[in-house]
């Protein structure tokens, strides 16, 4: 249930706290003990995973395990959580119906479960890559395999973004071949397991199906755990502070050159600035984000901006005015854009310079220092993070306003037809 939680707890970048990784057995053994502790809620698995931290310590000559984790993140390792019923601990960063995806790698052997997994998104670029082949213009497959070879090569198979990708790239197939109810399917499917797909283009004709899903499939989590299906998630996104890499955070470096001091805190499962400015800002880029998206409404609405423009758009502003700027979050426009504008001139270098300052700043410099919260001192963090985050307000301005023709899309293949028959020979 928490294992990609579990992994990011042990990883490097993620645990403040300079706990060593540790071996994939032991962790996996560890997370086999937590799921069988919480179906069966007995004392005696519990003592095993206390006992098995405080093994995993004792290899690396430190004690008290559970209480040097970082506690946002991992919780759900110490012995005292194990007494909740199954699903009454559900994930706070993403929906409920997560939980499926990282459990399809659990019907193999726990050792080889990253490994499977990998497999899993492997097998998910793939079919992105088909059907960007089989349905889009010409160079749009290998458009989306240089981006992602870019700027996710480090984070497309270790995260599942692909697969909300993968969903709304069919979504926006189907939707333009007019199979309006397999498109809100797939739109379903995707905002249960990221919640930008949500953004989307509206026909409120065949909506039903999609509010039947999305509605159908929280319920049943609500019903097992309300608070963590359905509040614990607003009040995350809510009260989470700016993250370091998001656009937001320049400001805030900018603003603590001039007397108004910030500092770097690992909370909310990532690290972020806190500052007296903090809240401002998030007001800010929240009144930012209204307008953007009233803005491609309109346009929208005029007849200005298609469905994979309107995709595109609310995406860019989505990414641009958030809270949180995550490296994988680029896979989320990858498939579109590919679809979109296949080989454009202008999205291969200023969407390629932005994967490649991506990639730049995660993972080159965040493994620069054993302490994740002194990233920020690492020569070159705070100015990359600078220069990506102005070039993507900028490349969504001139979406948004179609400078340089940046919209224009590419010609899509021709549809195939019935072969002709020969005309009958006249007597």
């Amino acid at each position: 249930m928490h294992i990609e939680r579990l992994g990011k707890c042990i990883s490097s970048k993620d645990c403040s706290t300079g706990v060593e990784t540790v071996s994939n057995s032991t962790t996996w053994e560890l997370v086999l003990f937590q799921e069988q502790a919480s179906r069966k809620n007995t004392a005696a698995l519990k003592s095993r995973l206390t006992a098995a931290w405080e093994a995993v310590l004792a290899r690396s000559g430190r004690s008290g395990a559970a209480q040097m984790l970082p506690a946002s993140q991992c919780a759900f390792l110490h012995a005292s959580a194990l007494a909740l019923p199954p699903f009454h601990m559900l994930p706070l960063e993403y929906p409920p119906l997560t939980l499926v995806i990282f459990s399809l790698s659990l019907l193999a052997p726990l050792p080889y479960y990253q490994l499977v997994f990998a497999m899993w998104m492997a097998l998910t670029s793939v079919l992105i890559y088909w059907l960007l082949l089989r349905f889009g213009p010409r160079g749009a497959a290998l458009t989306f395999a240089l981006f992602a070879l870019v700027g996710a090569w480090a984070t497309a198979e270790g995260r599942f973004d692909l697969v909300p990708a993968a969903l709304t790239l069919l979504c926006v197939l189907a939707a333009e071949r007019k199979h309006w109810t397999a498109a809100y399917i797939a739109l379903a499917f995707g905002t249960l397991l990221k919640i930008y797909p949500l953004l989307g283009h509206w026909r409120w004709k065949n909506s039903l199906v999609f509010f039947g899903i999305l509605i159908g499939v929280t319920a049943l989590f609500a019903l097992l755990d309300f608070q963590g299906a359905v509040v614990s998630q607003l009040s995350y996104f809510a009260h989470r502070p700016v993250q370091i890499e998001s656009s937001g955070s320049t400001i805030l470096w900018i603003a603590a050159q001039f007397g108004h001091p910030a500092h770097v805190e690992f909370t909310f499962g990532s690290l972020n600035i806190v500052s007296a400015l903090g809240n401002s800002v998030s007001l800010f880029f929240l009144a930012a984000f209204v307008l953007g998206y009233l803005y491609v409404t309109w346009l929208q609405w005029r007849g200005k901006l298609d469905l994979v423009q309107s995709f595109i758009a609310l995406l860019l502003v989505f990414m641009a005015t958030g809270k949180v700027f995550s490296p994988q979050y680029l896979i989320w426009l990858m498939p579109l854009l590919a679809y979109s504008n296949a080989l454009d001139g202008f999205w291969l270098l200023f969407w390629g310079s932005i994967s490649l300052l991506t990639t730049i700043i995660y993972p080159y410099l965040y493994t620069r220092t054993p302490n994740i919260l002194a990233v920020q001192f690492v020569p070159g963090f705070v100015q990359a993070v600078a220069v990506r985050d102005a070039l993507f307000v900028l490349v969504t301005l001139a979406y948004l306003f179609n400078w340089f023709q940046v919209r224009k899309r590419k010609a899509l293949p021709a549809e195939p037809v019935g072969k002709a028959t020969r005309p009958l020979l006249e007597s």
